[in-house]
């Protein structure tokens, strides 16, 4: 009897160590994953206003005029 509860305590307890190290991974990966999701957005939308901003710029030398968003 006294075996077998030492070995469900030691399987408890083994098992709360896996979830720790399993949940401390998951969280970190997920803040990485935000972190760079950010940097990236911003950078991605830099570009994008880069680039409407040279396009409306090269069409308005060529005297064509962007067409309205209305």
């Amino acid at each position: 009897m006294a075996n077998v509860v030492g070995d469900l305590a030691g399987i408890g307890i083994f098992s709360m160590i896996f979830l720790y190290v399993y949940q401390s991974k998951k969280r970190k990966k997920k803040n990485e994953m935000t972190t760079l999701g950010i940097k990236v957005t911003k950078k991605d939308q830099q570009q994008m206003v880069n680039r409407i901003e040279s396009t409306s710029s090269a069409m308005e030398s060529k005297g064509v005029t962007p067409p309205s968003d209305t």
